[in-house]
């Protein structure tokens, strides 16, 4: 019989001392998490994200490219009233209390910054051309930039004098809500009611007879080239850095930032 702790060689030579083996590791036993398939606690919430920025980016997408107008009026103005920006300048403005502000900041001061991961049209927006950059040409991960923090609080100051002397005008054309609304209703609605009435007869043929032509909705203009020239610089700095729009000039992106490492 073999001790435990002994080797199962026999008793050692004279003059030599027995080694002690290490007893054999035992099976750790298995972590109950919610996310067993994930292979770590808490690994469903990337999933969970990702799923809901889909949807979330998919929902702004069709309402400011419905041309048909098929999507409620109800649903528009309940997913314009979650951005922060419009919150914010409706309060100031009289017309609503500002709710969906309170909340975005409550949760970034608890969580992070949720709102940008999740509800940001533009930020989503950014994500899906890192990853269509990923697919056409991986990259294994971003290089290291500092934080530009003159720049950003400079914006941020430049945006809220400019929304104290002009209403709000001036913010209009940072805000990324605001940028996304507009880069969807000058250049993909028109790409999509060129695409809807492409495929009117095929639709009619195949029993949709409730589809109908509409009115193409491009109108060029200096409001278009400038925001095709935003849009087109937005995309690139996109596939080239990820989010570098948000984490460098975006007032939103400045503010839940600074408020969530004031959180932690």
């Amino acid at each position: 019989m073999i001790k435990p702790g002994l080797s199962s060689a026999g008793p050692a030579p004279r003059g030599q001392a027995e080694t002690l083996t290490a007893p054999p590791p035992q099976p750790h036993p298995v972590e109950c998490t919610l996310a067993p398939c994930l292979g770590r606690p808490w690994g469903w919430v990337r999933p969970l994200r990702v799923a809901l920025g889909v949807l979330v980016l998919a929902a702004f997408g069709l309402i400011f490219t419905d041309a048909w107008e098929r999507v409620p009026p109800e649903v528009a103005r309940f997913l314009g009233s979650t951005q922060l920006i419009p919150s914010l300048l409706a309060w100031v403005a009289g017309a609503g209390l500002g709710l969906a502000a309170l909340l975005i900041l409550g949760a970034t001061w608890m969580f992070g910054r949720a709102y940008c991961a999740v509800l940001c049209p533009l930020g989503l927006f950014q994500d899906a051309v890192w990853r269509l950059r990923q697919w056409v040409r991986p990259c294994k991960r971003l290089p290291f930039a500092p934080e530009a923090t003159g720049l950003r609080w400079t914006v941020l100051g430049l945006c809220a004098l400019g929304a104290i002397l002009t209403g709000g005008l001036a913010l209009a054309w940072l805000d990324p809500y605001s940028l996304f609304g507009r880069a969807a209703a000058h250049l993909l609605r028109p790409l999509a009611v060129w695409l809807g009435n492409t495929l009117t007869p095929l639709l009619h043929a195949v029993g949709w007879s409730d589809w109908y032509r509409v009115e193409s909705a491009w109108h060029w203009g200096t409001a278009t080239a400038v925001v095709l020239i935003l849009s087109t610089a937005i995309v690139a700095l996109a596939a080239w850095r990820g989010r570098l729009y948000c984490n460098t000039i975006c007032p939103v992106g400045t503010l839940l930032g600074w408020l969530a490492r004031r959180a932690r």
